[in-house]
């Protein structure tokens, strides 16, 4: 049977994260919960496609319903900036999600974690 070895001090002691990090969920030990943070999978970012239409429609009605003085017309300004913003943060988390997130879970499945001196490594 072939053992792995820590490339880093040469150590036995290795296990997958993915083992690691599904073993250690439930467990409330200060240390164990370091090594959870250190080897956790990566996650899905945050979509705030709600968020910008919400500030499109708040945008829209001011502009429709509202009678034009300046500060309607900087709330306005305000929710439409808001808007594009979330809009577009919403553009790169999904592109990240749709293309990055799966290599990168790829990635942690694939790694190692060295018990002794806690470096993380990938298998060739």
């Amino acid at each position: 049977m072939f053992k792995f070895k820590c490339p880093s001090c040469g150590s036995k002691d290795v296990r997958k994260c993915s083992i690691i990090y599904d073993s250690e969920l439930n467990s409330v030990s200060e240390v164990k919960n370091k090594n959870l943070e250190k080897i956790s999978p990566p996650s899905k970012k945050k979509e705030f496609w709600n968020e910008g239409f919400v500030c499109g429609a708040i945008c829209v009605f001011l502009l429709v319903d509202v009678t034009f003085s300046f500060f309607y017309i900087g709330i306005t300004i305000f929710f439409g900036l808001v808007s594009l913003t979330f809009f577009i943060l919403s553009g790169k988390a999904q592109e990240y999600n749709e293309k990055k997130f799966a290599v990168d879970y790829d990635s942690w499945t694939k790694s190692y974690f060295c018990n002794k001196c806690g470096n993380i490594f990938h298998m060739k």
